[in-house]
């Protein structure tokens, strides 16, 4: 299993703001990097597509006090989950650290670990700028 962390985000806002906000699906649009087209969402989905790999989609798992776990909702290469790490450090002061988990054989690992990386990091600090505003 390949695990790779994001950056951690200090957001100043509660906890229960966090999680409301990340338990849109439609706001994980606004997180997504530019080479992202397509984007649609409903409830507890949302599917995309990022030139020159073809369509994802993820939906909306577990969700436990401390975390949001998304799974893969569309045909892709390998299985994966997107985890959301929420560690409220005050009344208005949030951790949010992305965790992103895969299948991926060592050879695909090689060539996707550091592009993926970036993409984690991209999303988590999108995500405090949005947040922080």
């Amino acid at each position: 299993m390949t695990r790779i962390e994001s950056d951690k985000v200090s957001i100043r806002k509660p906890s229960s703001d966090v999680f409301s906000y990340l338990q849109k699906m439609e706001n994980i649009g606004n997180i997504l990097p530019e080479q992202v087209e397509n984007f649609t969402s409903d409830n507890d989905t949302c599917r995309f597509e990022i030139k020159g790999m073809g369509p994802m989609g993820l939906k909306l798992g577990t969700v436990n006090p401390d975390s949001i776990t998304y799974l893969k909702n569309e045909k892709a290469p390998f299985d994966f989950s997107l985890i959301a790490s929420i560690k409220e450090t005050g009344a208005d002061s949030t951790d949010v650290q992305l965790v992103f988990e895969a299948d991926l054989n060592p050879i695909f690992k090689m060539m996707a670990e550091k592009p993926l990386q970036n993409f984690v990091n991209h999303l988590v600090k999108k995500f405090e700028t949005i947040m922080n505003g």
